[in-house]
């Protein structure tokens, strides 16, 4: 909760979107829970990993290796393919 709240801090203070700050920390190197970040970004990852590896929308290097790390701490593998993410907060009011 208080990486998801501080991404959404830091989104409101510098007038952005949740998913452009929680992309921006990825690949400065955050590596955190799915539940950390926002639906939003969550979408857009499950999205870009679904893709081929040589298009060109496909999920790059930070991405892959944020993925990693899930797959190393035991979440979800399914989730991409669920496409629901009812048990993601998507907004947390402090």
């Amino acid at each position: 909760i208080k990486i998801l709240s501080a991404i959404q801090f830091t989104a409101d203070m510098a007038d952005t979107s949740d998913a452009q700050v929680s992309k921006l920390l990825v690949d400065w190197g955050l590596r955190a829970p799915r539940l950390a970040f926002p639906a939003d970004f969550l979408k857009f990852t499950d999205a870009a990993l679904m893709r081929a590896a040589g298009a060109h929308d496909a999920a790059g290097p930070s991405l892959r290796e944020l993925k990693i790390h899930w797959d190393t701490i035991g979440e979800d593998r399914l989730a991409p393919y669920r496409g629901g993410f009812d048990y993601a907060v998507t907004r947390v009011d402090v």
